[in-house]
């Protein structure tokens, strides 16, 4: 995960509060948006200009956690 935070420290400044946890193993990449507590999981494309084009999976972890392990969690891509 550490390259992945190196790669979008650009991003930092278009995605304050950013902590990658994951992604889908393509272009797409899971992320807190640490501003707001709860932080909502979002998902945004390596080319996502801020958190404008994130598309929200969870609004918090502990409900992203429990869909993983209930098996009901799909990737929302915003199509």
């Amino acid at each position: 995960m550490l390259e992945q935070h190196h790669a979008w420290k650009q991003s930092n400044k278009s995605h304050p509060g950013l902590a990658i946890i994951g992604g889908d193993g393509s272009r797409e990449y899971l992320m807190l948006d640490l501003r707001s507590d709860p932080a909502p999981v979002l998902l945004a494309d390596i080319s996502s200009t801020g958190w404008d084009d994130a598309i929200r999976q969870a609004d918090e972890v502990g409900e992203f956690i429990g869909r993983i392990e209930d098996g009901t969690f799909a990737f929302d891509f915003g199509d």
